[in-house]
């Protein structure tokens, strides 16, 4: 209820303990009595009601206070509480890139030495094809050149021959 309703109230209630003791026949002087104890009765009514509004008010702007700090000390937790939670994700985070970091390097490691020998390996295998081949082809260089020679004796045989037959003749 504000205070103007309580006021008004009161006013009613003034008027109306007037008019009784009009009716009543009351003396003047008490009506004047009367009125004076009813204007300072409301007078006292009102001052009462405007302390109980600043004292109201007065709770409320510590009420609202309190609040205020404690949603600031409540922001306050939070925020340490975040950055430790970011720190903490942070720290994962470096510690799982140099995992992952480390498990490359080793991954390039193997596969380098993958690599290696398995070049090694064909370069080997293809030293031994080659070392075969190039047998291959002394021996049938061999060959033919032992054919051409023996061509070559018998086509000097048959020239000798025919060179006494034609001496002959």
């Amino acid at each position: 209820m504000g205070l103007s309703e309580i006021l008004g109230i009161v006013t009613v209630i003034l008027l109306l303990v007037t008019i009784i003791l009009q009716i009543l026949g009351r003396k003047k002087s008490d009506i004047g009595e009367i009125i004076t104890l009813l204007k300072r009765t409301a007078e006292e009514q009102r001052n009462g009601v405007q302390k109980q509004i600043a004292n109201g008010a007065t709770e409320q702007f510590e009420r609202f206070g309190v609040i205020q700090k404690s949603i600031q000390d409540t922001l306050s937790e939070n925020r340490k509480e975040v950055n430790q939670q970011l720190a903490e994700f942070q720290q994962q985070m470096g510690t799982q890139l140099m995992a992952i970091q480390k498990a490359g390097a080793d991954s390039n490691e193997q596969i380098r030495r993958t690599i290696t020998n398995s070049l090694q390996t064909n370069r080997e295998e293809q030293n031994n094809q080659l070392h075969t081949f190039g047998e291959q082809v002394d021996n049938r260089l061999s060959s033919i050149q032992r054919a051409n020679t023996e061509n070559i004796e018998k086509i000097n045989i048959t020239l000798a021959t025919k060179i006494k037959l034609v001496a002959k003749n």
